[in-house]
This record gives structure tokens, C-alpha cells and sequence, in this order.
């Protein structure tokens, strides 16, 4: 019998702060983000949205420039147990508007 484990992008986070908490994950502006940093905030914004009634399947626009705030939020969304979609913030109003619909 073949067994598949399903490892989803948010547990490479999650096992990455447990093997090299201390290691920089991510370099924004000459300030380092280790990866227990970037877990740290990411679970905080995945309490937050459950918190706010955020269930499993939910959708989530993350409407930021690329930033350590954007990351977070793709992980924070995804911990959380929803789906993302990254938008750039000079999309005209029109395009966002048909997104924001569709997704």
C-alpha cells in the first residue's frame, strides 16, 4: 500500500522554524526575518482572522506591496486554512472590482 503525505506550503514554515528558528528566512530593506519571526507573525494573523469567524475554504485578497507584512499574510491565510489571492496595489479600481467578484 503506497501512503501519500500531503504537505502543504505553509508546513514548509512550520518545519523550518522548528529546524532553523533562528536562520533568516527573509530579507526585506537590510532587516532580516527569521523564520520564527515570520511564524510568529503568520500564526498571530491566522488567530486573528479565525477569531473573526474565518473558516476553512475562505478566501482572502492580499492587497500589499511586496513587503514582510505580504508574506505574512500569505502564511497567516494559509495556516488559517483559506485560499489567497495577491493583488497588486496599483490595480485600477475596474480590474480590482472583478477580482474582489471572482475569486
Amino acid at each position: 500500500m503506497i501512503t501519500m503525505l500531503t504537505y502543504l506550503l505553509h508546513h514548509f514554515l512550520i518545519s523550518s522554524s522548528e529546524r532553523h528558528p533562528d536562520k533568516t528566512a527573509l530579507i526585506f530593506s537590510e532587516k532580516e526575518f527569521t523564520y520564527r519571526e515570520l511564524l510568529n507573525g503568520s500564526v498571530r494573523l491566522a488567530s486573528y482572522l479565525v477569531g473573526q469567524g474565518f473558516k476553512r475554504g475562505d478566501r482572502v485578497i492580499i492587497y500589499l506591496e511586496n513587503s514582510p507584512e505580504a508574506v505574512t499574510a500569505v502564511f497567516g491565510a494559509l495556516i488559517a486554512g483559506g485560499v489567497f489571492s495577491v493583488v497588486n496595489p496599483s490595480t485600477k479600481a475596474g480590474k480590482l472590482e472583478y477580482i474582489i467578484r471572482n475569486c
